[in-house]
């Protein structure tokens, strides 16, 4: 990993538990640890980085789900890290450190599949690190400061930035959904989970100071240009894009729940030094 990618891509994973792997057949505690989800669906949003001085652009080239509806677990796994070996990009995932990315890995090692750009070292860090978001970034550990704070939800994150949140209903049950062979339901559910992810990463991304709000803007209408251009195709993608209602700047100064100007408001008097 000795350069800097130039394809971002954002993921998600749907699972179902996999009885056949926990001792005696039944999960123990509240929690089902990763090597115990078969994965029923990965879906990305892959995006150019264009770079231009400090600033960098994200510019969506497709939203998908891997494989086909009736690929199975072992399929879909080859499939994505094959995928990722040959693109080696920049990760973007919400909790994957803790979900999405041991699923992935533990569950292909238990295939005997290669997962080595996963773990491959550049200057001593791999995908792995935590604290470089360079090759992972895992949004949720990052907008909640490595857990200094409480963290928020992918649905919350995006409501708050105007965008869809949850689209599809659904799924709930993901293991009724998948027992009745109602993949593509999943499928739908996962991609806009990505869909979701990506915008929030890219008001992320302006807000750290790695674009220019003109580089958001261009992330921003790339990705309504591909809902607009497959909604007729892809019914989930016609109702993202419906739902999608970006928030703007008012130019207001903040003020606080109860009217009174804060601290950062421009018309907030300073205080003389050397008073509290």
């Amino acid at each position: 990993m000795t350069r800097l990618p130039d394809t971002l891509l954002v993921l998600d994973v749907e699972t179902v538990v996999d009885r056949t792997s926990l001792p005696g057949g039944r999960a123990r505690g509240d929690y089902l640890k990763p090597i115990h989800h078969e994965v029923v669906a990965i879906s990305i949003v892959r995006a150019r980085i264009e770079r231009a001085g400090r600033s960098q652009a994200f510019i969506v080239e497709e939203c998908r789900s891997g494989g086909e509806e009736g690929f199975d677990e072992g399929r879909l796994l080859a499939g994505f890290w094959r995928f990722f070996a040959e693109l080696k990009p920049r990760l973007v995932t919400w909790h994957g450190r803790q979900h999405d990315m041991p699923i992935l890995s533990l569950r292909a090692m238990m295939r005997g599949l290669d997962v080595s750009t996963w773990t491959e070292k550049d200057q001593g860090r791999d995908y792995r690190f935590r604290y470089d978001s360079a090759w992972h970034c895992d949004l949720a550990d990052q907008m909640a400061d490595y857990g200094s704070t409480l963290r928020l939800t992918l649905d919350e994150a995006a409501t708050a930035f105007g965008l869809p949140g949850k689209v599809v209903d659904g799924p709930g049950d993901v293991e009724t959904l998948h027992r009745e062979g109602r993949i593509a339901g999943i499928r739908s559910y996962c991609e806009c989970d990505v869909l979701n992810l990506f915008g929030v990463f890219l008001h992320w991304a302006h807000s750290t100071g790695a674009s220019t709000a003109a580089d958001r803007d261009r992330g921003l209408a790339a990705l309504r240009a591909l809902l607009e251009r497959d909604r007729a195709s892809r019914r989930h993608f016609g109702a993202f894009a419906d739902r999608w209602r970006p928030r703007r700047a008012s130019g207001r100064p903040l003020r606080s729940a109860t009217g009174r100007r804060r601290p950062g408001d421009p018309s907030f008097p300073a205080r003389r030094a050397g008073r509290l």
